[in-house]
């Protein structure tokens, strides 16, 4: 299909052939019939991408702000190659367009193939053949509407809301500033509302235009415009004023005040400058709002990406709520949009109707843009055309799923300094980014369905570069493919899916490795090398000074991003267990409370290691980003090591220090995909040692799971490993999180309850944190030995409450109701009962079991009537020994027989 594309680096607009995009989810796919160019808009979109670097810089100084940061904190190069990235974008232009539904999304209700649609959008209803557009910025066409007349429904909507924040009463006098598209509908809105409208623009063609379609009164802007809306409302002054003109002069919004009653409203929709006079604001008390596209839900990702509906009794009027009544009222004819259409031109000569509109040779309102009956839906495209690539044994075959900035301006770059790699296919949702990407790096062909990558076999190696929550089903997907795969961190989001990407490990033929790339870094090499021989144990700390993520970035969302403490994080969890060479036995972790600390991404992580070692990570989201990202320090085998943002590495031992310093930033990214490709081609010495490699063995959980106010516990087991977290009812943000090694064999039992006493009670004591214990040794608490007997109390671990007394117990059978929902073992659906007392006992079985042993005192027992018997739960739930090495490392996993 085809697409009207605007480079921002080059200032090219170009009619691009780009593959169909994909359906997504709570989307539907429309061929489009009719498109409209909103003039003042796009027409600001080019004059900044065809201005040279400066003038970007002048118009856009929050971009500057940015590279100049990043140049201070991780050189020019670095800066450079990441800004040309970001610039190199092709961005599609338009956002209000028509057309047929031709396909319908996961999810999607209200509409069926066939229906007639208008669509809105940034990056959905574009000028193109074939849209993808959510559901919540669809409208169905009413009867009477032709394509032409509803592809004006985002300019409608955005008039309309304007209109709406205005408050309008019948009667009203208002002022409109502004007479293009949006004032003119403005017009005729107001009309339709029962308020008497005056007029005023330039141009003269405008205003006979307005009088046409129904204002009142016009005036031109030239003239004295005061004294005709003295004239107009009887001396008062407006009761509403709307700036609909688009300048960079500050002379609007001074009119506006100028023309506004005493406590009137000012509604500013157009481009135009915001300095506000104090003077006449203040005497006259004037309301001003900023009007916000066409309505509430509009940039909210929930609304626009995950189909959530504002409910209509709070939110009468939402961004589609607008869209259906705008086109009520074409189809009623109190909006006229056939006189506004100055140009109608046919989709293949957009270019032209584009350089008439930036000449400015001939006076234009609204352009069109009509398109034929068919379009090519094709979800795959060649980019290499009329050459044939002979399959070359030592040469593997690469495909990419993802194409995001991370993409673009890091792993591409890096891949092509490796030797033996085509460029097979590369996947993305919209296909504007496949293309670009495809056609920049080489690549044979790029495709809107990624299982075009998995069917090919000239691609062995799949590269899964998606937003988090994909990873791991793309993966799985892969390996069941048989292809090797380079997962982007995090693996998963969640146990289930983790699981799922050990089966496809079992079950395909390919191997997985995840992108933890600072293990591969040449500081943490350094540093490794010049500490290793030596004995004794280590203390590293790593501090990331990672910036703010706004809420609704999509890395917050529970199930896109998971979180920056599982997506980010983990980096450091990685880089620890790297330079200690040991596992995580326990954690403690803390955030930040309080205003502006609510995404819970300002955290102090404590690790404790099976080798004695210790380590600490410092993540913060509130400092200044113009200072270095990452800082390492290793202390312990005589010597001090610093890592420096990656750049520049030291050891000091016995007086002295050696120092290792790059031309910029390298956190090891390209060691790691020559590790990944060495290993691919059957090179063992390129494995990374299993022992060495962060096995899953505990994770950080999502922070959501960890909220306040509720006594949470889940048991989880992966391999020979499980984990138990909790979080106190106490008034304090949850800062327990540890693991449990449970060994392989026999049963260790945690026991975890509330002691006797209620709330506030002057005996409890401090809660402490219990450990598993490993076969062969009881569990204890803080050096104790936990008590373990049959009277349902034994085991119990004592608490207090916060400062101020405020302690909590827990209702007998409390705990078991949360495992209903959460505690899957034993039971179908973990359906645990019997929790006597506040007690809770669970064991676990064996390598890869999620049983629960029968011991006495347990509160859960698997003998118990309606639990699975042992025979049945292994039957249920295989042990396959295998999966141990694979549970050892997220990095490079080998191909050993299954």
């Amino acid at each position: 299909m085809r697409v009207v594309l605007q480079n921002y680096a080059t200032g090219e607009l170009e009619i691009a052939e780009v593959a169909a995009p994909a359906v997504m989810p709570g989307q539907i796919l429309v061929q489009t019939r009719s498109s409209l160019v909103s003039v003042g808009t796009e027409k600001s979109i080019i004059d900044v991408a065809q201005k040279n670097l400066l003038g970007k810089a002048l118009a856009r100084p929050d971009w500057v702000r940015q590279v100049v940061d990043r140049a201070r904190t991780e050189g020019l190069a670095e800066a450079y190659r990441q800004s040309r990235a970001r610039l190199d974008t092709p961005v599609p232009l338009g956002y209000s367009s028509a057309g047929v539904v031709l396909e319908i999304g996961h999810g999607v209700a209200g509409f069926t193939i066939g229906d007639r649609v208008a669509c809105a959008g940034h990056g959905y209803a574009s000028h193109a053949e074939v849209v993808s557009v959510p559901r919540n910025l669809c409208a169905r066409i009413p009867e009477g509407v032709s394509f032409e007349q509803a592809s004006f429904v985002a300019l409608g909507g955005i008039a309309l809301e304007a209109v709406r924040l205005a408050r309008p009463e019948i009667g009203h006098r208002v002022v409109v500033i502004g007479l293009g598209l949006l004032g003119q509908l403005a017009v005729q809105t107001l009309k339709a509302s029962g308020c008497r409208v005056l007029g005023t623009d330039l141009a003269a063609d405008k205003l006979a235009l307005a009088r046409e379609l129904g204002a009142d009164a016009v005036v031109n802007a030239a003239d004295d415009v005061m004294s005709a809306v003295r004239e107009f409302t009887g001396g008062h002054g407006a009761d509403s004023v709307l700036i609909m003109a688009s300048t960079e002069s500050n002379q609007p919004i001074e009119q506006a005040a100028e023309a506004c009653r005493e406590r009137g409203r000012i509604v500013a929709t157009g481009l135009v400058s915001l300095d506000i006079p104090r003077q006449p604001f203040y005497d006259k008390e004037i309301e001003f709002v900023v009007s916000r596209a066409w309505g509430p839900g509009l940039y909210d990702a929930d609304y626009e990406e995950r189909d959530v509906e504002y409910p209509l009794p709070h939110v009468r009027w939402t961004a589609q709520r607008n869209m259906a009544a705008f086109l009520d009222l074409v189809a009623e004819g109190r909006v006229q949009v056939d006189p506004l259409i100055t140009h109608r031109v046919p989709f293949e000569q957009a270019l032209d109707a584009y350089e008439m509109i930036l000449a400015g040779a001939e006076p234009c309102i609204g352009v069109v843009l009509s398109y034929g009956p068919e379009a090519d839906t094709s979800h795959t495209i060649a980019l290499q055309k009329g050459q044939s690539v002979p399959a070359v044994p030592s040469v593997v075959g690469v495909g990419l799923i993802g194409a995001g900035l991370y993409a673009r301006g890091t792993l591409l770059p890096a891949l092509q300094q490796i030797k033996g790699v085509r460029f097979g296919g590369v996947a993305t949702a919209s296909g504007v980014s496949g293309r670009h990407v495809g056609s920049k790096f080489g690549f044979d062909y790029c495709t809107t369905d990624y299982r075009e990558l998995l069917q090919d076999e000239a691609v062995q190696a799949v590269f899964v570069l998606t937003r988090h929550g994909a990873h791991a089903r793309l993966a799985a997907e892969a390996l069941r493919a048989g292809k090797a795969v380079f997962a982007e961190k995090p693996l998963a989001l969640n146990c289930e899916d983790l699981w799922d990407v050990l089966r496809a490990w079992q079950e395909g033929s390919g191997f997985l490795q995840v992108g933890f790339n600072r293990r591969f870094a040449p500081a943490t090499r350094y540093v490794q090398e010049r500490l290793a021989g030596g004995a004794g144990p280590l203390v590293v700390h790593c501090r990331c000074n990672a910036g703010y993520a706004p809420p609704d970035n999509w890395v917050h969302h529970p199930e896109e991003g998971g979180g920056r403490i599982i997506g980010e994080v983990c980096h450091f969890v990685d880089l620890i267990q790297m330079l200690t060479g040991g596992v995580p036995v326990e954690v403690y972790v803390a955030s930040a409370t309080g205003a502006g600390a609510s995404q819970r991404d300002n955290i102090t992580v404590s690790l404790k290691l099976d080798n004695g070692s210790v380590g600490s990570i410092v993540y913060a989201a509130g400092g200044d980003k113009s200072f270095p990202r990452e800082y390492v320090e290793v202390f312990g085998r005589g010597a001090v090591a610093v890592i420096q943002n990656f750049k520049s590495a030291s050891v000091t031992r016995a007086g002295r220090t050696a120092r290792k310093r790059g031309f910029g930033v390298d956190r090891g990214h390209v060691h790691e995909l020559e590790t990944f490709f060495r290993h691919l081609r059957g090179d063992s010495r390129s494995r990374c040692p299993c022992a060495s490699m962060s096995p899953p063995r505990w994770r950080l959980l999502p922070w959501r799971s960890l909220s306040p106010g509720a006594w949470r516990c889940r048991w989880t087991r992966m391999g020979s490993c499980a984990r138990v977290w909790m979080s106190s009812r106490a008034h304090r943000p949850p800062d327990r999180l540890f693991p449990a090694g449970c060994g392989v064999g026999g049963p260790s039992v945690l026991r975890i309850g509330a002691g006797p006493g209620g709330p506030g009670a002057p005996d409890q004591r401090d809660h402490r944190v219990p450990r598993l214990s490993r076969p062969g040794r009881p569990a204890t608490i803080s050096g104790s030995p936990l008590a373990t007997g049959n009277d349902g109390r034994a085991g119990c671990v004592p608490h207090r409450g916060a400062p101020g007394g405020a302690g909590h117990t827990h209702r007998p059978g409390a705990l078991a109701v949360q495992l209903r929902r959460q505690f899957r073992v034993g039971r179908p659906q973990g359906a645990a009962c019997g929790c006597r007392s506040g007690v809770l006992a669970a064991a676990a079985t064996g390598p890869g079991g999620v049983g629960l042993a029968n011991a006495p005192g347990h509160a859960l027992d698997a003998e118990r009537p309606g639990s699975l018997s042992p025979e049945r739960r292994r039957s249920r739930y295989p042990a396959p020994a295998s999966l141990d090495p694979l549970l050892r490392g997220p990095g490079a996993i080998p191909l050993p027989s299954r």
